[in-house]
């Protein structure tokens, strides 16, 4: 799904963060979001990789990892991570499956934002 702020009702609220990457990873990242919106459909979000980040925060611990056999799904939180780790930066280590939550203990990103859509675009 590519989503853009006008899909977005104005009082949605989110968290940004940053990261410094090089030329070359930041080109590879782009490439692998550009791969993966033209061949959208082999792509799934994947509602047993939301059930394993689930049962994780539930139990508060990490048992469950990524399915290997399910390399092209996905929820936005294992998205973010796998675009990031094919660009060589990796942001978890190999077969976590991060949850928003995770994040923002992360010390490589650099809290930037906390509000609304309409208080970010304001700015």
């Amino acid at each position: 799904v590519k989503e853009t702020p006008e899909l977005f009702d104005r009082a949605a609220k989110f968290i940004m963060y940053s990261i410094n990457v090089t030329r070359e990873a930041k080109d590879r990242i782009l490439a692998r979001i550009r791969y993966i919106f033209e061949h959208r459909s082999s792509f799934a979000y994947s509602k047993l990789t939301l059930l394993r980040v689930t049962m994780n925060r539930l139990f508060n611990t990490k048992v469950f990892s990524k399915d290997e056999d399910a390399e092209k799904e996905y929820i936005c939180s294992t998205f973010v991570s796998e675009v990031f780790s094919f660009a060589n930066v990796n942001l978890f280590k190999r077969g976590f499956i991060p949850s928003p939550d995770d994040y923002k203990r992360n010390r490589f990103l650099k809290y930037e934002f906390r509000g609304s859509l309409k208080n970010f675009i304001a700015r």
